[in-house]
């Protein structure tokens, strides 16, 4: 997936919840091969912030990575679906001393979710979701509460300078709480498939919602819908 520069900078300068300040410091915790390494780099070097690097021993490690938050002094942080699962449920107060927790990846466990907010969730604690090919995220849900019968968590709204269609079959916009497609849009959309024309044609759509120069959706294949508040939710892959 071939991404413009445009895509990482629209996280870390224009979205409130992911800009960082000088005293921040973000822990990395994917690998570098991962499309949210780039937010992991490029959001501490273009904010004066600092950047650790854990052993991979101590991302496992539950108690050993609550004693590394709090003796290095972390405020931001990433953890995929499976690894906020595995320290949510055995240390779901280690997060209370971040100013900024994202998750995502795959599909949060409401349970471990309702876990963290009850023993003391971060200032920010967010369910990020995103292709690759709209540059690391596409969307963001500030979670602050949750449903006792939750059976799932919203993927949120479009962050800065992005779109975001749910869409039916015959491509016009879905009503609020129509299952559909989703499409997402704006400076976050990559440039395409590497070598690959064909791939790209089919993913890389021109806007038909808001139509300019140059102006691209990325046909996610996921499947979501509106509510009537703004939110997205998620509702699973359209091939499964």
């Amino acid at each position: 997936v071939v991404c413009a520069h445009r895509g990482p900078v629209r996280l870390v300068r224009g979205t409130e919840a992911l800009r960082m300040a000088p005293a921040d410091r973000l822990l990395a915790t994917t690998n570098p091969t991962f499309d949210v390494s780039c937010f992991e780099l490029f959001a501490p070097l273009l904010n004066g912030a600092a950047l650790v690097l854990p052993d991979p021993e101590t991302l496992l490690d539950p108690a050993a990575l609550e004693q590394l938050l709090d003796d290095r002094g972390i405020t931001v942080m990433w953890l995929s679906a499976g690894l906020f699962h595995l320290h949510a449920e055995q240390r779901p107060g280690m997060f209370s001393g971040l100013r900024c927790l994202i998750a995502g990846g795959d599909v949060l466990n409401p349970s471990a979710v309702r876990a963290v907010l009850e023993h003391g969730p971060p200032a920010f604690f967010l369910n990020g979701y995103g292709p690759t090919e709209n540059s690391v995220f596409s969307t963001t849900h500030v979670i602050d509460s949750i449903a006792p019968d939750a059976r799932g968590i919203p993927i949120g709204r479009p962050v800065a300078a992005s779109t975001a269609y749910v869409v039916r079959d015959d491509g016009t916009p879905a009503d609020p709480g129509e299952v559909g497609e989703l499409w997402v849009g704006g400076d976050g959309v990559a440039l395409g498939y590497l070598g690959d024309r064909t791939r790209t044609a089919a993913a890389f759509v021109p806007d038909r919602f808001r139509p300019g120069p140059g102006r691209r959706l990325y046909r996610t294949g996921d499947l979501a819908a509106w509510r009537t508040d703004g939110v997205i939710e998620f509702h699973g892959r359209r091939d499964r």
